[in-house]
Order: C-alpha cells, then sequence, then structure tokens
C-alpha cells in the first residue's frame, strides 16, 4: 500500500493537471469493495484496487474495457469468486506471496522476543492475511528449530479468525480493518500475556 501510495504520488507530480481521487472502502466486505469501483468506474481512466476484497472487479473490468485496473494482492475474479483469465487484459494484478515476508517477520520475532511470546493480529481471514499468519507462524518454528530460539506464538481463542472456506485458522483476527478499539482490546490481551512483538 505504501509502495502504491508513492507510485501515485510520483504520477501526480508528472502529471500535473490529472485528477486523482482516493475511495476509502474500509469494512473489508467484498460485495462493498466491488460496489466502491462500481460507484467510481465512469468517472476514471485507471483505478487501483489494493486487497483481496477487490478480487470481484473483474466482470466490470470486461464490461470497462477502456479504464486500466491495478489489483493488489489477488487475481480478478467474477463477483461468484471464479477466478477470470480471458477479458480482463485492462487488469493488472500484482500478488505476490505474504508468506515469504511473514515467515522473515516470525524469524526475526523468534530471535528478538525477550519474554518468549509472540503474535500476529490481522483485520480479516482474507487469504492473503491467513498466508502471512501461516508464515510467521512457521518463521518462528523454523527459528526455534534452528536458530535455538524458544518462542511461542499466542492466540486468543476468542479472537479466532474464520477464512473465506468456513475453516478457523487460528491467530489474532479483529474483524475488519478499521475497528480500532477492538484491535486496541486484542493488542492489550497479547500483551497480558506476556507478548513482546506483535505482527
Amino acid at each position: 500500500n505504501q509502495n502504491n501510495y508513492e507510485g501515485i504520488l510520483a504520477f501526480i507530480e508528472a502529471n500535473p493537471d490529472a485528477t486523482v481521487t482516493p475511495v476509502k472502502e474500509e469494512t473489508g466486505d467484498v460485495a462493498a469493495a466491488v460496489q466502491a469501483v462500481a460507484d467510481i468506474v465512469a468517472d476514471y481512466d485507471a483505478i487501483v484496487c489494493c486487497g483481496f476484497q477487490f478480487a470481484g472487479i473483474g466482470t466490470l473490468a470486461q464490461e470497462n474495457p477502456d479504464v486500466s485496473f491495478i489489483l493488489v494482492d489477488s487475481n480478478p475474479s467474477d463477483a461468484e469468486g471464479t477466478e477470470l483469465t480471458d477479458g480482463v487484459e485492462n487488469i493488472y494484478a500484482m500478488t505476490f506471496k505474504e508468506q515469504e515476508s511473514g515467515f522473515a517477520a516470525g524469524v526475526a520475532a523468534a530471535l528478538e522476543t525477550k519474554t518468549g511470546k509472540v503474535a500476529v493480529v490481522n483485520g480479516i481471514a482474507f487469504p492473503s492475511n491467513v498466508n502471512y499468519q501461516y508464515g510467521f507462524e512457521s518463521g518462528v518454528n523454523y527459528a526455534n528449530k534452528h536458530y535455538g530460539t524458544n518462542a511461542q506464538c499466542v492466540e486468543l481463542a476468542s479472537f479466532a479468525g474464520t477464512d473465506v472456506t468456513g475453516a478457523n485458522v487460528g491467530g489474532n483476527y479483529v474483524g475488519n480493518f478499521s475497528d480500532e478499539a477492538t484491535g486496541k482490546q486484542v493488542g492489550e490481551a497479547l500483551i497480558g500475556e506476556g507478548v513482546d512483538i506483535i505482527f
């Protein structure tokens, strides 16, 4: 997101006559995300959609072939979640292996913790966030096995995540991406459990 933001700032600087408008959709709800794009698609030449919840813009992109889309964290799909490969040439899908950066963070956390307790806190158990969580947990386990650390990933059962398939993925999930009060509650509970590093 930071790189996207800096790229947009660079575009504005290079194209001072361009119109750039940030549109927030903070609930993480997939239908709301697609609707947020549908509401503005007629007004812009390019739309940057950051997050898995925007994957469903595929059909919208097919209906608006003159608009360029940048989709971050996912490949385009239709409203039912079926991944699209045809007719979406106007979407540049930026995906990466979230679990790899999560793994590096987990190794670092295991090496740096003073209490031996670390944790992951996420918004919603979308695949990208679950990948970060599992990567982090794997990094902690790797450090314990190979670097002599003895770190534990702390999970609060009442904040376990449920992924898009309905499976319990554990971890610590706030439930959305904008609930600061619950995020603070989860953080304070983890700190109360002795956690000194939170990813």
